[in-house]
């Protein structure tokens, strides 16, 4: 059913970019009717840009007999293995903002994981940055694509630095870590910080203020909101540039609908502090 991973990472690129390229046209093209934002019962943004690569993602692994699922359809397949899990656009919310506001950039991504017991294989688009990016992760190998140029990236191996965390972080989260020698910063995105621990520059083609944080050494982020859908294809691109991801308490990360939470770290040793930091 499968290819090579490898295989499996240029089939998911072909299927994210053009989904990419279209989210690029309609966010600086400022095309708030081909939006059509609105929220959802919970209270989560929604739009149609979500809906669409949700099923254009279905679409191309339904005709190669693959289940897929994502945030917004196929929840009761979580938990399965063999399967695509996405999430159409992560960072919605950053995205009507943004856009609303007109502002140049946003942190919304899209991002696709091949899951067996665990993802084995990550693809995140970040196509609303000064310069779109693509990464990929699998089978300890992940690269970073911009204008054409492929990099190979692993994460850096400081003992301390920036831990990225959430929005909706605890403040005691934020204290214990300034008391462990981090750094805990602020940014918007659950895969967009995942990406920024393998890659720091993408900051900066977020937003230039942060870009002089992209000299200090990002060796974390820790979340208690991020869902399966939100971690799947990051923590793939993680681990294959040599970082730790696991569920906060250290146990391996569980692919089931209602688990929340994520620790990612550069280190065994960093990550060992972050896990004591959210299990405190």
């Amino acid at each position: 059913m499968f290819r090579s991973l490898s295989e499996e990472a240029e089939f998911a690129r072909s299927v994210t970019h053009p989904l990419a390229q279209h989210m690029r046209e309609v966010f600086f093209g400022r095309d708030m009717k081909a939006l059509k934002a609105r929220k959802k019962a919970d209270g989560t943004w929604i739009t149609a840009l979500d809906e669409e690569n949700s099923e254009a993602i279905e679409e191309a692994y339904r005709q190669r007999g693959i289940p897929a699922a994502s945030e917004e359809s196929g929840k009761e397949l979580y938990g399965t293995p063999n399967i695509i899990l996405s999430d159409p656009i992560d960072d919605t919310k950053n995205l009507v903002e943004r856009m609303r506001a007109k502002a140049p950039t946003s942190t919304a991504t899209i991002a696709l994981s091949l899951v067996k017991q665990y993802a084995v294989m990550g693809v995140v688009e970040a196509p609303l940055l000064s310069t779109p990016v693509t990464y990929t992760g699998f089978e300890g190998r992940a690269y970073r694509y911009s204008t054409s140029k492929r990099q190979r990236l692993t994460v850096s191996n400081a003992t301390r630095g920036i831990v990225l965390v959430s929005d909706t972080g605890r403040e005691d989260i934020n204290t214990r870590l300034r008391d462990c020698g981090f750094q805990p910063l602020l940014v918007s995105g659950s895969v967009f910080k995942a990406m920024a621990l393998v890659n720091p520059t993408i900051l900066g083609l977020y937003d230039r203020d942060l870009a002089a944080h992209g000299k200090t050494p990002i060796v974390g982020f820790v979340s208690t909101g991020a869902w399966t859908h939100d971690y799947a294809a990051s923590s793939a691109i993680v681990k294959a540039a040599r970082g730790i991801a696991t569920a906060t308490n250290g146990d391996p990360l569980p692919y089931h609908p209602d688990t929340r939470g994520c620790v990612m770290a550069n280190t065994p040793a960093v990550h060992s502090l972050l896990v004591e930091v959210m299990t405190a």
